[in-house]
Protein backbone atom coordinates (compact mmCIF):
# COMPACT_ATOMS: atom_id res chain seq x y z
CA UNK A 1 0.00 0.00 0.00
CA UNK A 2 2.72 2.70 0.91
CA UNK A 3 5.03 1.60 -1.65
CA UNK A 4 2.18 2.18 -4.07
CA UNK A 5 1.60 5.94 -2.83
CA UNK A 6 5.29 6.55 -3.09
CA UNK A 7 5.26 5.65 -7.12
CA UNK A 8 1.68 7.76 -7.20
CA UNK A 9 3.60 10.66 -6.26
CA UNK A 10 5.92 10.59 -8.05
CA UNK A 11 4.03 9.82 -10.90
CA UNK A 12 1.98 12.82 -10.21
CA UNK A 13 4.64 14.81 -9.57
CA UNK A 14 5.35 14.47 -13.18
CA UNK A 15 2.74 16.25 -14.41
CA UNK A 16 4.13 19.63 -12.62
CA UNK A 17 6.59 20.19 -16.12
CA UNK A 18 6.18 21.98 -19.42
CA UNK A 19 5.17 19.88 -22.30
CA UNK A 20 8.21 18.34 -23.92
CA UNK A 21 7.86 20.60 -27.20
CA UNK A 22 8.96 23.76 -25.49
CA UNK A 23 10.51 22.30 -22.41
CA UNK A 24 13.41 23.16 -21.54
CA UNK A 25 15.85 20.29 -18.98
CA UNK A 26 15.43 22.24 -15.92
CA UNK A 27 11.54 23.43 -16.39
CA UNK A 28 10.15 21.71 -13.75
CA UNK A 29 12.11 22.16 -11.40
CA UNK A 30 10.93 26.09 -10.06
CA UNK A 31 7.80 24.57 -9.65
CA UNK A 32 9.03 21.52 -7.33
CA UNK A 33 11.31 24.12 -5.76
CA UNK A 34 8.18 26.29 -4.28
CA UNK A 35 6.38 23.31 -3.15
CA UNK A 36 9.79 22.16 -1.59
CA UNK A 37 10.51 25.36 0.36
CA UNK A 38 6.27 25.81 1.16
CA UNK A 39 6.56 22.16 2.87
CA UNK A 40 9.79 23.20 4.43
CA UNK A 41 8.49 26.30 5.69
CA UNK A 42 5.13 24.86 6.69
CA UNK A 43 6.31 21.54 8.26
CA UNK A 44 10.06 21.50 8.63
CA UNK A 45 10.22 19.31 6.59
CA UNK A 46 11.41 18.31 3.16
CA UNK A 47 8.49 16.19 0.71
CA UNK A 48 11.26 13.65 0.57
CA UNK A 49 11.20 13.94 4.43
CA UNK A 50 7.20 13.83 4.68
CA UNK A 51 7.64 10.37 1.65
CA UNK A 52 9.82 8.49 4.09
CA UNK A 53 8.28 9.38 7.13
CA UNK A 54 4.62 8.26 5.83
CA UNK A 55 6.89 4.69 3.91
CA UNK A 56 9.01 4.18 7.46
CA UNK A 57 6.58 4.90 10.02
CA UNK A 58 9.44 7.28 11.55
CA UNK A 59 9.75 10.77 12.33
CA UNK A 60 12.60 11.96 9.40
CA UNK A 61 13.79 15.46 9.16
CA UNK A 62 16.15 16.84 6.90
CA UNK A 63 16.73 19.76 9.24
CA UNK A 64 17.38 17.54 12.38
CA UNK A 65 20.35 15.86 10.89
CA UNK A 66 21.88 19.19 9.95
CA UNK A 67 21.57 20.12 13.24
CA UNK A 68 23.55 17.00 14.36
CA UNK A 69 20.69 14.62 15.77
CA UNK A 70 19.42 11.68 13.61
CA UNK A 71 17.53 12.00 9.97
CA UNK A 72 14.85 9.08 11.46
CA UNK A 73 13.99 9.03 15.14
CA UNK A 74 10.82 6.84 15.85
CA UNK A 75 7.57 8.53 16.85
CA UNK A 76 6.42 8.82 20.45
CA UNK A 77 3.16 9.14 21.52
CA UNK A 78 2.19 12.89 22.78
CA UNK A 79 2.40 12.66 26.71
CA UNK A 80 0.74 16.25 27.96
CA UNK A 81 2.54 18.03 30.69
CA UNK A 82 0.41 17.28 34.15
CA UNK A 83 -1.44 20.61 34.16
CA UNK A 84 -0.76 23.08 37.01
CA UNK A 85 -2.99 25.39 38.86
CA UNK A 86 -2.99 28.65 38.55
CA UNK A 87 -4.14 31.40 41.61
CA UNK A 88 -5.55 34.16 40.62
CA UNK A 89 -6.13 37.91 42.62
CA UNK A 90 -7.68 40.73 42.15
CA UNK A 91 -5.60 43.94 42.36
CA UNK A 92 -5.88 47.68 41.71
CA UNK A 93 -6.99 47.77 37.98
CA UNK A 94 -6.22 44.16 37.00
CA UNK A 95 -5.90 40.23 37.82
CA UNK A 96 -2.86 38.75 38.69
CA UNK A 97 -2.00 35.01 38.28
CA UNK A 98 0.06 33.07 40.03
CA UNK A 99 1.39 29.23 40.21
CA UNK A 100 0.88 29.31 44.10
CA UNK A 101 -1.08 30.90 46.19
CA UNK A 102 0.01 34.19 48.29
CA UNK A 103 0.78 34.34 51.97
CA UNK A 104 -1.00 37.01 53.84
CA UNK A 105 -2.05 38.83 50.41
CA UNK A 106 -4.02 42.10 50.73
CA UNK A 107 -5.19 41.32 47.32
CA UNK A 108 -8.87 39.45 47.09
CA UNK A 109 -8.83 36.08 46.15
CA UNK A 110 -11.01 34.90 42.94
CA UNK A 111 -10.41 31.59 42.50
CA UNK A 112 -7.98 29.07 40.84
CA UNK A 113 -7.51 27.18 37.94
CA UNK A 114 -5.88 24.16 36.66
CA UNK A 115 -4.49 24.75 32.95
Amino acid sequence: MRGSLVVLTASLLGGCTVPSAIATPTSGMPTLGIVEAASLINTDKTIGDHILSYTSGKDCSTLRSQDGGEYCVTIEKYVPPEPQPTYCYESLGSVNCYSRPLQGANDHYLGSTVK
